[in-house]
């Protein structure tokens, strides 16, 4: 605050100034009353004292809804003021205002667009500023509120202007918001530093390109970036400003300043609850908002900059110009009082005046007409000028429809694209107005030199709607998974189809494998039945059929029976063989078991029919199936982006013819305007205006001519009184002029 209490120190001496001039013309007055008239001077200095006094530091702030305009604004006034409830960025202009430049006591002044007025508190003030009101349409009839509120920033004339500015309903309060932003001392564009940089933040920019050496930018939410990221975020949006498609901002003007509106409102306001930092002592949660430098930027170029320094000098070259004439009314008094100036050389000047004003009144006459065809002239080429103007703003819009590529942009586009060109149109309007009447002057000033044309602008009623339909029809939009859903659809049963083959194959490769296996089985048993055979062949062929025994060879009746060694049957042989015939019995069984499950295997192999031969021919199925959707896919994607393509284009076609239509009726709201304008009626009334005031200068003359001419007739020693009178007020003019000139350095 310490800038802020330089400046009242300032404004005090400035004012002081004031009252030492109005105190000597008093003086002036009271003294010289008789011979020297200052009323109009005194009056003229009133008049800029009181504009210089009703001078205020308006700061416009700027942001989309998710920026934290509310906070950032109780974060500049230190408290609280504004609920959410009363968040005044939905649907008007507001101007939030210390309470002592209204009616003394918080609350807010809705002004209508019908001229209407109504007081009303904070706790109805929703029903006056947002588009949920149910008392009222408030983009269309609500032009803009006052809020006064008590708070030590909002004095020495600072006002905070918050804005819809990105998103305003109404073309008026868009309107408003660019009339603030180029006519303020400060503009603040905040930016979410959680979602940086949008297309419509850029866009808006475009639209004040001659305001950015005023604009600040304000990344607020520092607190929901993560510290390691804060730095890389800056040096986007930094970038961002200085190359975009929109407006690039000058490298010495791209500044951001990144701080969290939440952490400084918290710590100057300890009512305030939030989720995070309730024990956080207040030093150095105000540190980590980094608040306290943007705020020493902005009332460093406030109270100490350029336009501020102007404002000081503006009402000291006032005060020195009113001294300069009195200081020459003064010197014509010491003129008439030392005799230089004789009665009848004031005459002659008198008649001199008289002759010159009554020939120019009869050169007027005669020049008046003249001006008629250079006026209509200059009426035509104005209205081609604005026709070639306009349609340089419609092809602007027929591009931007052209380039769309969906219905959502398209809808999105035409909002933004009708809304710059009310705007544009609005400006081309009122531009074309003034350079119409800036050609009228110089026609006028070649005629009739001194005179000027005033075509009052101010009345003008531009009607920037667009009487059109442009509602967009809703397609079917590309669903990418039902386009998929519906191949998969399609193909179900061949996919079915070549699982189930998938299916069979498996059955068939499982019944060949048993059938090959049934064959190396029976091949083990023939082959282990060989072995045995052969083994049993040779076991008998190693054994003897018979064997010798000792016994009786032959009996006798009558003698002893004869014993010897005879052959018997070999029972080891008999044994032998009964094994191998048993064995070959056994494994001849098990052939003929194994051989006829081997039949039943191959029989149950014929059986199964399968359309691949081996898996390899199942991928490659898989294969050409999958090939087969994509390109159906592929395809189907295709046909739909081109119907969706046909209908965009249909729907640009209807968008243009009937923008086209309507805009069509905006050129013709100029050409109406030049039929209804009579630029020679203005200009008679310009000179009728001038005969006027010659005949007011004349009579003001005729009575300096006789204040003059009593103070010629006055006595040596008045006229003595009168010169000392002079001189010492000359002395206090002087000295005033040395102590302003100081204070200007």
């Amino acid at each position: 605050m310490e800038l802020r209490t330089k400046w009242n120190e300032k404004t005090e001496l400035v004012q002081q100034a004031f009252e030492q001039a109005f105190t000597l013309a008093e003086n002036v007055k009271d003294e010289l009353g008789q011979y020297v008239t200052i009323e109009k001077e005194i009056d003229i200095l009133k008049s800029q004292q009181k504009n210089w006094q009703q001078n205020r530091f308006e700061i416009v702030i700027v942001g989309e809804f998710s920026t934290g305009k509310s906070t950032f604004i109780n974060a500049l006034l230190r408290k609280e003021v504004l609920p959410s409830k009363v968040t005044p960025t939905t649907a008007t202009v507001n101007f939030i205002r210390h309470l002592d430049d209204g009616p003394g006591r918080e609350l807010a002044v809705v002004h209508f667009q019908d001229g209407k007025t109504v007081d009303v508190s904070f706790d109805e003030l929703d029903e006056y500023v947002t588009e949920m009101s149910k008392k009222l349409e408030v983009s269309s009839q609500v032009k803009y509120v006052d809020i006064f509120i008590d708070s030590p920033y909002l004095k020495d004339g600072v006002v905070l202007v918050d804005t819809p500015g990105l998103q305003a309903l109404h073309p008026e309060h868009e309107r408003i918001t660019k009339e603030q932003i180029k006519k303020s001392n400060a503009s603040i564009l905040l930016f979410n530093l959680e979602q940086p940089g949008k297309q419509t933040e850029f866009k808006f920019l475009r639209e004040l390109a001659d305001s950015i050496d005023r604009i600040f930018f304000v990344g607020n939410r520092l607190d929901g970036v993560p510290e390691d990221q804060i730095q890389e975020v800056i040096d986007i949006l930094e970038g961002a400003l200085k190359q975009n498609d929109y407006q690039s901002v000058p490298v010495d003007r791209a500044k951001l300043y990144p701080l969290s509106a939440l952490q400084a409102l918290k710590s100057r306001d300890t009512n305030v609850k939030t989720k995070h930092w309730e024990n956080t002592p207040v030093e150095e949660l105000f540190s980590q908002s980094r608040f306290g430098n943007f705020e020493q930027q902005l009332e460093s170029y406030l109270f100490d900059g350029e336009k501020a320094q102007d404002l000081l000098r503006a009402p000291y070259l006032s005060i020195l110009n009113f001294y300069s004439e009195l200081g020459r009314k003064l010197a014509e008094v010491k003129e008439l009082v030392a005799g230089q100036i004789d009665i009848e050389q004031l005459e002659a000047q008198q008649q001199r005046l008289m002759d010159e004003i009554e020939l120019r009144k009869i050169q007027l006459k005669n020049d008046i007409m003249q001006l008629k065809n250079l006026f209509q002239d200059e009426i035509r080429a104005s209205e081609q000028d604005f026709n070639s103007r306009f349609d340089k703003l419609v092809d602007d819009i027929k591009e931007s429809v052209n380039q769309v590529i969906s219905n959502e942009e398209l809808e999105e586009m035409i909002q933004h694209e009708i809304l710059s060109f009310n705007n544009r149109y609005e400006l081309l309007f009122t531009q074309s107005v003034d350079d119409l009447a800036g050609r009228l002057n110089d026609v006028m000033r070649q005629r009739l030199d001194g005179f000027e044309v005033n075509v009052d602008t101010s009345t003008i009623q531009i009607d920037t709607s667009v009487k059109a339909n442009l509602a967009i029809k809703n397609t079917k939009k590309l669903d990418i998974m039902q386009i998929r859903e519906e191949v998969e659809a399609k193909f179900k049963a061949q996919q079915q189809d070549i699982e189930e083959d998938k299916e069979l194959l498996k059955q068939k490769i499982e019944a060949e494998a048993n059938l090959k296996f049934k064959q190396m089985e029976i091949d083990e048993m023939k082959k282990r039945h060989d072995e045995e055979i052969a083994f049993r062949n040779m076991l008998i062929n190693r054994t003897s059929a018979t064997k010798k025994e000792y016994g009786v060879i032959k009996e006798r009746t009558l003698w002893f029976d004869k014993k010897g060694f005879r052959d018997v049957k070999n029972e080891e042989y008999d044994l032998l063989i009964e094994q191998r015939r048993r064995i070959m019995k056994e494994n001849e069984e098990k052939l003929s078991t194994a051989r006829r499950e081997q039949m039943e295997a191959m029989f149950s192999s014929s059986a199964i029919s399968s359309n691949f031969e081996d898996m390899e021919d199942f991928r490659e199925a898989k294969r050409e199936l999958r090939h087969q959707k994509e390109a159906t896919y592929l395809q189907q994607v295709s046909e739909h982006v081109q119907a969706m393509d046909r209908a965009l284009e249909k729907e640009k076609r209807r968008i243009l013819r009937d923008l086209e239509s309507a805009l069509l009726t905006k050129k013709r709201d100029y050409r109406s305007f030049l039929r209804d304008l009579d630029a020679l009626k203005i200009a008679q009334e310009r000179i009728t205006q001038y005969t006027e005031e010659q005949d007011q200068s004349l009579a003001e003359s005729q009575k300096h001519l006789e204040e003059r001419k009593q103070l010629i007739e006055q006595n040596t020693n008045e006229q003595a009184r009168i010169s000392e009178i002079v001189s010492n007020i000359e002395k206090v003019i002087s000295a005033e002029n040395a102590r302003i000139q100081i204070e200007i350095i």
